[in-house]
């Protein structure tokens, strides 16, 4: 399975939890996330798939199950950023459309 074989975002994450269902009986749940959180659990998953690369035979890293796991979580993480960040900017923009109507009545 190739990553850019996926097509677009919602496809992508259903096709990579579709995987991580199959392969290891779980998915990521997308409902109640937060740019923090998904930060912060990608930099987890990357220091992870750097450990499990760096203890393994540089040639064969690639076909441990929990390194092709780390993979398609990461994969997952920063798609969810790409769809949280437009939309967080979006809130932020109104926001301050807001402030600004509120300074400009006083």
């Amino acid at each position: 399975m190739k990553l850019n074989e996926f097509g677009d975002y919602a496809s992508q994450l259903k096709r990579i939890n579709r995987y991580l269902q199959e392969n290891f009986g779980y998915t990521i749940n997308m409902e109640s996330i937060d740019s923090e959180r998904v930060n912060s659990t990608l930099k987890k998953v990357l220091a992870r798939q750097a450990q499990l690369a760096n203890e393994t035979n540089v040639k064969d890293y690639h076909k441990i199950p929990e390194y092709n796991k780390t993979v398609m979580v990461a994969e997952a993480l920063k798609i969810l950023l790409k769809e949280i960040a437009p939309k967080r900017q979006a809130t932020q923009k109104w926001k301050q459309k807001q402030l600004k109507k509120k300074k400009l009545k006083k």
